[in-house]
Order: structure tokens, then sequence, then C-alpha cells
């Protein structure tokens, strides 16, 4: 197991890649994974300040956040702070990488729903800030298929795949 020596908020930290860290707390040494959200993401107090998880294991093992880079989760699970699920990403990058499908979606698919007016399903995919059209489709995996070309296009990461 890999461990880094850092200081935050003036307290000495040891932060380990398996997403734990170990500090001292009313003089005793604990090691922790932190506590959860209600948003998924881990924190824990030092210094008398709140900090998440995933930027102590970030900063710990040097991966760059200069000029606005942020952590992501690569695997989407925002309490896994293990050092292989962590990278920099831009926040356009972060946003597209791993997306959920909202509850209530007409779709289980990223970028495809259920249009009513033509009887098919719809392809749709967001590109620099704007949605594109991709086209009707007859059934639900062809709709999906396309989306997935098209993000592959893009540079969409694979984890934003919808069928991989």
């Amino acid at each position: 197991m890999k461990y880094n020596k850092i200081e935050v908020n003036g307290a000495p930290i040891i932060a380990f890649d398996d997403g734990s860290i170990e500090k001292s707390f009313r003089g005793r040494t604990k090691r922790t994974f932190g506590t959860r959200r209600k948003d998924g993401y881990m924190v824990t107090g030092v210094g008398g300040r709140q900090w998440l998880m995933h930027r102590i294991i970030a900063i710990a093992f040097g991966l760059d956040l200069s000029g606005g880079l942020q952590v992501d989760h690569i695997n989407g699970n925002r309490s896994d702070n293990r050092l292989k699920n962590l990278r920099s990403a831009t926040h356009q990058f972060n946003n597209i990488a791993f997306r959920r499908v909202k509850s209530g979606a007409s779709s289980k698919f990223r970028g495809v729903s259920w249009y009513k007016r033509k009887g098919k399903w719809h392809s749709q995919i967001m590109v620099n800030g704007k949605q594109n059209h991709i086209g009707y489709y007859n059934n639900e995996i062809e709709a999906a298929m396309a989306y997935d070309e098209a993000a592959k296009i893009n540079g969409y990461p694979e984890e934003s795949l919808n069928l991989k």
C-alpha cells in the first residue's frame, strides 16, 4: 500500500492509496475513510475545517489540479476515493465522464428518450454546450448505440458510453 505524508490546514496527515487518511484526533492517531454526505462525497474534519476526502488523496499523490482542473471519480462512485479511481479533469470532462440517467426518465440509456409524437426513440448528445439531434429509432438499443457512436466521435470517455 502506498502512502504520502502531507500537511492540511496546518495538521499532519498520512494519505493512503486505498482512499483513507491517518490523522491526529483528540491526542490519538485515527485512520478514516471519512463520513458520507447526502450527495455521496466523503468528508473529514482537519484543522477545524471540513475537507473532501478525494481532494486530500489527489493533493497527497500529486494529481494536477492547476488551472481549474477538478478531481474526477472514474467509476462515478463519489465515495470511492482509491487513488486508481481518481484523475484530474476539466469541469466539462468531469460532467460528461459518468452521467447517471435521471430517475423517471423514459429510457434507461443516456442521451435516449421516447418521442411520443413520432412513436420512436430519440437520440441526442450534448457537444460544446449545445444539444445535437442524432436521430429517431424504432428501438431503444439502436438509439443507445447511435448515442455511443456520437460520443466516441466527440471524444467522450469510455465510461460515458451506454453499451460498453
